[in-house]
């Protein structure tokens, strides 16, 4: 379903619950009653951005495939109140200007089965695809736009809509005629007024982008004509041509469709290529049908030996292509495989070795032990040093995920930090870290007591305003901590929200694959059947920054 099929509240539910975070973060992030308590609360019904009370984005820190990162930012919930409201009345025509590009595989669609509020195509799709539209081309033409979301001016989505001429004239945000600025007002006022970037991480961004980008296609069709052949998944763009002058006239074509925008193409990621050369990776059929060969119930001691070398060659292959996400896959399929269980003596060292030296993977080996420890248990030792090294050398370079998940970890299989590697937490980190770290304390405590006062300190006097809106929030709601008044100061809403039960964290939550089940002995994956933009390792991963 596009964006204005289903249910008007439902589709606001899904932006505003199942759209909220950022992927792949731990299961306790999850958002519930927000909804429900906006719509009995009548928040939906009118503005709750005031123009001279900006907000902030609760930023991530996050690895990225090949050893770089990347952040993504979470704005505050009276963005998705105020985003909602005006998605719920405008979707439909949303809807129209986004359905119009005809070689776009990013159109979001609403999907009330998804996990996710909206998705978009799959990258195996995407390549199906392209495949098809490209087909007869001698020459391709591979480009990308650079840094794509954090580089969107906001001004630019109403000229993607009304065109530039019309959106300059008229700049009123509540304007029913250019009601595209009303949606640039919602995402200036929830990043501190700024005009550059979106937020990366909610599933709105996925609306925003694509109306730019299919607006880039519109221009770029005006300017050669609707006979090219084009395949684009979100910024992702591969242009055929017949000869290699033609490449490089659309190539062309494309820079100034692009520049129109006030953006630009990356010219690092940006080449022409003879057609046969675009061909996928062979890697992944290696590797699934070599782990598929140890999947018997009862390996004999010479094929617990070949798995132990075979995972070195995993490595091996890994470092040869400097892409930790093929390790990342080989963790999946062992998954799929369901080796855990018979060679749990040979593949928990490989876990450990990766955990260590491959952050990218590191959410990956967390459910796993998380799941052999509430199914047969684990060496809690062991993992609780794995987990207090990895925190010692990720926390004080602010590594958002790395301690995030080791926090999680930690908290499942019952083992505690030092109140230094606390306090570094505090200093250093995110939002996300510290409310975990917090939630972790309460459950099993620290060794050595925690001077509280430095969340205090951190969190100021308008921390519903700043980049600590969730910590704060959660902080109050969940752990007692005095910030009332500070809380309320600069928004009353904020305390509907509190004191009616909504909320963006749940101590009590299961790993995923034991959520909804009564017998966790029936669980025999780890790894949950989801996928989505940042977990594509199986076949691909962005490039540039997703959402």
């Amino acid at each position: 379903m596009t964006i204005n099929k289903g249910k008007k509240a439902d589709f606001q539910r899904a932006i505003m619950e199942r759209g909220f975070y950022p992927e792949n973060l731990p299961p306790v992030f999850t958002v519930k009653n927000f909804f429900s308590t906006a719509r009995s609360k009548h928040l939906l019904s009118s503005e709750q951005l005031i123009p001279n009370k900006p907000l902030a984005l609760a930023r991530y820190n996050e690895t990225k495939r090949g050893g770089q990162r990347r952040v993504f930012s979470t704005p505050n919930p009276l963005f998705f109140i105020d985003i909602a409201s005006y998605l719920g009345k405008y979707r439909f025509a949303l809807a129209r200007q986004l359905n119009k590009s005809q070689f776009s595989q990013s159109i979001p669609k609403y999907d009330v089965e998804f996990h996710r509020a909206l998705r978009i195509a799959s990258f195996s799709e995407f390549i199906a695809f392209r495949r098809q539209v490209l087909s007869e081309s001698r020459y391709i033409v591979k480009t990308d736009i650079s840094r794509f979301f954090h580089s969107i001016y906001t001004h630019s989505i109403p000229w993607s809509i009304h065109g530039k001429t019309q959106s300059k004239k008229d700049r009123s945000q509540h304007s029913t005629d250019t009601f595209a600025n009303g949606l640039d007002y919602i995402i200036r006022q929830c990043q501190d007024q700024q005009t550059v970037g979106i937020p990366v991480g909610p599933d709105t961004s996925r609306i925003f982008s694509e109306l730019i980008a299919g607006a880039i296609d519109a221009e770029f069709i005006r300017q050669v004509d609707n006979h090219v052949s084009v395949a684009r998944l979100v910024d992702d763009v591969y242009i055929g041509a017949s000869t290699a002058d033609e490449a490089h006239n659309l190539l062309s074509n494309y820079r100034d469709a692009i520049r129109h925008f006030e953006l630009d193409i990356n010219e690092n990621k940006t080449r022409i290529f003879d057609a046969k050369q675009d061909l996928e990776p062979f890697w992944p059929v290696t590797i699934r049908r070599e782990l598929r060969g140890f999947s018997t119930s009862h390996p004999r001691r010479i094929q617990k030996a070949e798995l132990v070398t075979y995972l070195d060659e995993i490595i091996r292959i890994a470092n040869q292509e400097n892409d930790d996400g093929i390790v990342k896959y080989a963790i999946r399929q062992m998954d799929d495989i369901k080796l855990w269980s018979t060679y749990w003596e040979c593949l928990e060292p490989f876990l450990i070795r990766v955990a260590v030296n491959y952050p990218h993977c590191f959410d990956y080996v967390a459910r796993v032990v998380s799941w052999r420890h509430r199914r047969q248990g684990v060496n809690e030792r062991i993992w609780r040093n794995v987990c207090q090294n990895i925190i010692s050398y990720h926390a004080p370079l602010g590594n958002d995920s790395e301690v995030v998940w080791a926090c999680w970890l930690l908290k499942e299989i019952n083992q505690q930090l030092t109140a230094s590697q606390c306090e570094i937490i505090i200093s250093k980190c995110g939002p996300f870290s510290v409310i975990l770290m917090m939630d972790l304390v309460a459950k099993v405590g620290s060794v050595g007591r925690i001077n509280i006062d430095l969340i205090y300190e951190r969190l100021g006097d308008n921390p519903m305003l700043g980049s600590d809106w969730l910590l704060s929030y959660e902080a109050e709601r969940i752990f007692g901590y005095s910030l009332k008044s500070k809380n309320r100061e600069d928004y009353g809403v904020f305390g509907d929200l509190i004191e009616n039960g909504a909320q963006f964290y749940d101590q009590d939550a299961k790993p995923l694959v034991f959520q909804g089940v009564d017998d966790e002995e029936e669980v025999d994956e780890a790894i949950e059947d989801r996928s989505g933009l940042y977990d594509a390792d199986e076949d691909w991963e962005w490039d540039e920054e997703p959402f």
